[in-house]
């Protein structure tokens, strides 16, 4: 065979092209005040110069309620059943303040935007959409455990002392199902529910 005759692995696919990633995943969406408020603490920390790394867009702040994993493709029934989860959960509005300058472990450890106390509705929240997604058979890779935070940057190392920040307040009043194809930097929003304690 010719050295510049393309090749194809065993599966069809073309090994020279890395696979696509298609994230699937239920959030709170920043909106605008949100966003701008979030976006003055990560232009704190770009001024105070001691963190680098790769920083979220503004557009992109979010708190990842539930990920649905990462697949080669975006899967309608997923999505469907997604969905139908979502649209059981009968929770009330809640206010989150995101309070606290952290970080998680890792090769680019995340500087992440988090909270000293979880709030109750926040909880509820997490613990409905659970249950609702276990119902509808998509229980299999949920988490057990829920740190919410916003994520600011992929950092270089991990912030000690951080500076001094004014904490955001986040008037909670909706939930979204958001798809993300790996490497694209743009997020698609699939479905919103609003937050009603009601029937």
């Amino acid at each position: 065979m010719p050295a510049d005759t393309p090749q194809l692995d065993l599966l069809g696919g073309d090994p020279a092209r890395p696979a696509e990633v298609h994230n699937l995943f239920f959030a709170l969406l920043a909106d605008d005040d949100v966003r701008v408020r979030i976006a003055r603490v990560a232009d704190a920390l770009k001024a105070d110069g001691r963190l680098r790394g790769q920083w979220v867009k503004p557009a992109n702040y979010h708190v990842t309620l539930h990920f649905l994993g990462g697949h080669a493709d975006l899967r309608p029934a997923m999505v469907d059943a997604a969905s139908q989860a979502a649209a059981g959960v009968r929770c009330a509005p809640f206010e989150l303040v995101l309070d606290r300058l952290t970080g998680f472990r890792g090769r680019r450890p995340p500087c992440v935007l988090g909270c000293l106390d979880t709030p109750a509705g926040l909880a509820a929240l997490w613990e409905a959409l659970r249950d609702r997604l276990i119902r509808h058979g998509l229980g299999g890779g949920l988490s057990r455990s829920f740190t919410p935070h916003a994520t600011l940057a992929y950092a270089d190392r991990l912030l000690d002392a951080p500076p001094p920040f004014a904490p955001v307040h986040w008037p909670v009043r909706d939930f979204a199902l958001v798809h993300n194809k790996v490497g694209s930097g743009a997020y698609r929003v699939l479905g919103r529910w609003p937050l009603t304690a009601g029937p």
